[in-house]
Formats: structure tokens, C-alpha cells, sequence
């Protein structure tokens, strides 16, 4: 999304919650995810009023949208955490189980398996 901050019209929010503060509920996963999907719905927004700029071409992958949420939190939060949390946030749908390999970065979803290195 950085390449985008150009495109990113200014915008003001709050976040309210009533998850307790380290709570172990992924909560810093589902903020990340939710921020991102933010900017990429402000992003996507502003590029209406242009008409260079498609906004099919801001739609983020999922698996990318929850390495972009990990590095972040690696990074801005100096928490090495891994990616279990940003994977079941982005890619997780209700009434499905899904399968994540952490150790290899496996997982399996619509009788799929990819593998991401």
C-alpha cells in the first residue's frame, strides 16, 4: 500500500474496543487486517474520481494483505510474531475450517493446498 500513499485521500478515525489490552484474542492481527482493508477501500475510493486509475488494480490478495499485516507488526510493533493470526483474518470464512501449516507456510482452503515461500 505504500505505493499508493500518494493516491490515499486524508481521512480521520477512531478505534473503539472493548477487547482488553492483551488479551490474546488476535486482536493486533484483526486491527492490522482492518486497517489495511480500510486504506484499500479509501484507496479504491479515490481512484473513482480519477478516471487513469482502475480500481480493480488495488485489490490486494488476501495472502499478501496478511504478510503485509506481519511485516507490520514485525516492524512498527517489535513483535516477531508468526503468521497464523493475519492468515485466519484474511482468509478465514464463516462456517469453513481452515488449515494452516505455520512451519512451512502451508495452507489449505476450498480442497486446495498452497504452499507460499
Amino acid at each position: 500500500m505504500s505505493c499508493y500513499a500518494d493516491l490515499l485521500p486524508s481521512f480521520d478515525a477512531v478505534i473503539v474496543t472493548s477487547v482488553p489490552v492483551g488479551g490474546g484474542l488476535s486482536s493486533s492481527a484483526s486491527l492490522e487486517v482492518s486497517v489495511f482493508c480500510l486504506l484499500e477501500a479509501l484507496v479504491a475510493s479515490s481512484s473513482h474520481a480519477s478516471s487513469s486509475v482502475s480500481c480493480c488494480a488495488f485489490a490486494i490478495d488476501a495472502m499478501v494483505k496478511a504478510k503485509c499485516c506481519q511485516r507490520a507488526e514485525h516492524v512498527y510493533a517489535s513483535m516477531p510474531c508468526g503468521i497464523m493470526d493475519q492468515f485466519i483474518a484474511t482468509m478465514g470464512k464463516a462456517g469453513h475450517a481452515l488449515l494452516i501449516d505455520c512451519r512451512s507456510v502451508l495452507f489449505c482452503t476450498d480442497d486446495k493446498f498452497i504452499y507460499i515461500s
